[in-house]
């Protein structure tokens, strides 16, 4: 399956003075627009904002392997350039995505069911991460293992992502994610929630964001 494009082919109606002709309506063509970039749903990588999207599709190999395409923005509101590359917790964001993205459209994933992810972790090739005068395009290819059903439903699975820039290996990603539906969850979080929603945690003092490499308080 792939989401990445869409095509335009519809006529519109010419437009007529008001009883001039009474004939059948002429039609214009409108351009063919054959392949249109746009990210995924938002709602299937758990983000609020479309802006905070990286995939732009995906399509299936077979039963446990996948090609997923990204894009990484120039500049972003969070994730800052470190040393002329991209951040690598954008490398880690655009794993986690993948990883919702394949549980919901590839392995039946029900919205409203929680994901925990675990034992994260990335290897970049910084030379192959510059920022350029374009966004990076990626070519991400999963294969997912120790793929677990409770029922007929995902309760888990470990995601191997190879990533490739221009043909060229950037970056490698792994993680396992677990899934419960909304009844497991509340009973897991009964201690944590209030009215359906997690309480509040309380907040330590902040560090200076130099230290994190960031230069914004906020």
């Amino acid at each position: 399956m792939s989401v990445s494009t869409f095509r335009v082919e519809r006529q519109a109606t010419a437009t007529r003075a008001p009883g001039k002709d009474t004939a059948a309506p002429a039609y214009l063509t409108v351009p063919h627009f054959p392949s249109l970039t746009s990210t995924v749903p938002r709602e299937l990588v758990h983000r609020a904002s479309i802006a905070e999207v990286m995939l732009t599709g995906w399509e299936r190999q077979d039963d446990t392997h996948f090609t997923v395409s990204a894009q990484l923005p120039r500049r972003h509101g969070f994730f800052e350039t470190v040393q002329g590359c991209h951040d690598p917790l954008l490398i880690a964001e655009t794993v986690r995505q993948t990883g919702l993205l394949l549980a919901h459209t590839e392995f039946g994933v029900p919205f409203g069911h929680q994901f925990l992810m675990w034992n994260l972790a990335v290897g970049l090739r910084h030379e192959h991460l510059l920022v350029g005068a374009t966004p990076a395009s990626l070519d991400i290819h999963v294969t997912c293992t120790d793929i677990k059903r409770r029922g007929t439903h995902l309760s888990g699975l470990h995601l191997t992502a190879a990533i490739h820039r221009d043909g060229t290996p950037a970056a490698t990603g792994t993680a396992a994610f677990t899934c419960t539906s909304p009844a497991v969850y509340r009973r897991l979080r009964a201690n944590r929630l209030t009215n359906g929603t997690p309480a509040p945690l309380p907040l330590t003092s902040p560090t200076a964001p130099q230290t994190v490499g960031r230069h914004s308080p906020t």
